[in-house]
């Protein structure tokens, strides 16, 4: 199409723009007459084509067949040409007199033969830029996509300069091939300028796909945009129990704050003397004077009594503060991405609890990356692999979002606030009351800061006993599974590992083994979160370990948590020390 302004009080303008498509189905110009109680032949003779617009002509449709006509009214003339067959000299001729030529048309598809996006996107483009180099034409304006970007990752503040390691489809690779032709042409033709352009959509006064969408939600939600996907976060309330001693503290907070934009939180912090207490709530108060605009309430608490859990104690007194319909449980060391809680909200019903699937990013040190190996290595196999055959055993408490009225339903979180263990304790009360756990793939960070051997093995020698607590609730046939999904493999690792010395085969044999567990896990590994490193020799170290974890948890019977030193007797039994 090409545009002729004629208004005499401004500079007179002669503009090209590509991107008019012929569908498939059509209907003839003169059906088009007949539509606008016009005499055959009247579209024909204003716009200068015979087939338009498509057979099924809806409202929209029908709008832009009158804003054709409008647009040849005032000098707009329509030219039917296939891009993939123009030569460079009809598109020279076309462009003579032209100030600028602005190239929208494309093959714009996520699937296709990819001879068919060269033609209409590398070629087409090829042939237009260098005519009207050729031509002289002031200005010329390609229209691209951020689909060069896009490669199945989370980034943020992209440089122009990225580019996918692989694209996701050949409209991309011929988008970015189409940009190629442009870089060419600007040192080849340097009387013309040219003009590149990423937009994610273009839409006009009779768009049906994007602004109508908007203003839909918008009226929905009473004037608020909600986020897409079912996920609202003005309608959740994020519960952090929060201790100090962890060096990544604020910057953990800050990132949620950041990602969970309009949640509401409740910050748990202690009323106590320690050095810790105190830094929790410098902490909290420097983040409450960052993010004036997010609603954030820091709650102190007396230290629990004697024989209750102090996570549960906090939640279960801050509950009567809760405001909003959704309660997000998220421990004060994890990160969740607003596109994570959307899908945990997606599946949250009035009968579910949704939990989220953990990994860990480490300092930098080993016994920090040893802890992060090793729950990189087993969360998704822990949580995941039964879920077809029976409901979760437990939930992931450092994440879980439920409906206040839900939990409000079983008691909150006062029935077990004498258990040890608050994700296996609330697992049991929710199932008891019928409520469903929902183990969703939505990934969690956890940051974690271990400081030195010793930290890393108290922390390996909770977790371990918190298994066989777990393991003591549960029937023979499941212990029986998880015995073969978690306690099988590192013990047939230390025979390969001992066989290995009995020569080269057995050696051999044992690197054929590790090749292909590395590469089975890597593929696990990103499923959950690209983010997440290789560290085949941390693995290998983090699996052999596990036996003697485990022996060391059942032989003694006192934790370490945090600040705090317990000796268990059961799941409901404890005493501090």
């Amino acid at each position: 199409m090409e545009k002729t302004h004629s208004d005499s009080s401004v500079t007179k303008c002669k503009i090209i723009a590509t991107g008019i498509a012929l569908p498939s189905t059509c209907v003839t110009s003169a059906e088009l007459d007949s539509r606008f109680g016009k005499a055959v032949g009247y579209v024909e003779k204003r716009c200068g084509i015979v087939h338009r617009y498509h057979a099924s002509l809806h409202d929209s449709q029908a709008g832009l067949a009158a804003q054709a006509l409008q647009l040849a009214q005032v000098g707009a003339h329509f030219i039917p040409l296939d891009l993939t067959q123009a030569r460079q000299n009809d598109c020279i001729r076309l462009m003579t007199g032209c100030h600028a030529v602005w190239h929208c048309a494309a093959e714009s598809s996520p699937w296709g033969k990819q001879a068919e996006f060269f033609l209409a996107n590398v070629l087409a483009t090829r042939v237009l830029a260098q005519a009207a180099g050729h031509a002289q034409i002031p200005r010329f304006i390609h229209i691209s996509t951020p689909a060069v970007y896009f490669d199945f990752q989370h980034h943020y503040v992209l440089p122009e300069s990225y580019r996918a390691r692989a694209f996701s489809s050949h409209y991309a690779n011929s988008k970015f091939q189409a940009e190629q032709e442009i870089s060419g042409a600007v040192t080849r033709f340097p009387a013309t300028t040219f003009v590149l352009l990423r937009p994610r959509g273009l839409f006009g006064p009779h768009d049906n796909t994007i602004v109508p969408r908007i203003l839909q939600q918008l009226q929905r939600g009473g004037g608020v945009l909600r986020l897409p996907r079912g996920g609202d976060l003005h309608t959740v309330m994020v519960m952090q129990p929060i201790l100090s001693g962890e060096p990544a503290l604020e910057s953990v907070l800050a990132s949620t704050v950041g990602q969970l934009r309009g949640a509401a939180f409740l910050w748990l912090i202690d009323d106590g003397d320690g050095d810790d207490d105190a830094e929790a709530a410098r902490v909290t108060q420097r983040l409450q004077v960052r993010y004036p605009q997010q609603h954030i309430t820091v709650l102190s608490f007396p230290q629990a009594p004697e024989g209750v859990n102090p996570k549960l104690f906090k939640l279960e007194q801050a509950r009567v503060q809760v405001t909003r319909d959704v309660i997000l449980v998220l421990d004060d060391d994890a990160v969740l991405s607003a596109e994570s809680l959307c899908n945990m909200l997606d599946a949250l019903t009035e009968s579910t609890l949704v939990t989220a699937l953990p990994w860990y990013r480490a300092a930098d040190n080993l016994p920090s990356r040893l802890l992060a190996q090793f729950v990189n290595d087993n969360s998704a196999l822990t949580y995941l692999p039964l879920l077809p055959f029976s409901p979760p055993l437990t939930l992931n408490g450092m994440c879980y979002a439920i409906h206040g009225k839900t939990l409000a339903s079983v008691g909150g979180f006062a029935p077990v606030l004498r258990h040890l263990t608050d994700d296996l304790a609330m697992a049991k009360l929710l199932t008891r009351h019928g409520v469903r756990i929902v183990q969703s793939a939505a990934a969690v960070r956890v940051q974690t800061s271990v400081a030195d051997a010793k930290r890393y093995f108290r922390q390996m020698h909770r977790w371990f006993l918190f298994a066989t607590l777990l393991m003591h609730e549960k029937s023979a046939a499941i212990n029986l599974a998880i015995f073969l999904l978690q306690g099988l493999h590192p013990l047939l690792l230390w025979a390969l590992v001992i066989l290995a010395f009995g020569g080269a085969t057995q050696t051999a044999l044992l690197l054929g083994v590790l090749a292909i567990h590395h590469l089975a896990l890597r593929y696990v590994q990103r499923a959950v979160a690209v983010e997440i490193p290789s560290h085949p020799l941390l693995s290998l170290l983090s699996e052999l370990l596990q036996p003697f974890h485990l022996l060391n948890a059942l032989v003694n019977r006192t934790i370490y948590w945090r600040s705090r030193r317990y000796r268990i007797f059961s799941n409901d039994w404890f005493t501090s020390l």
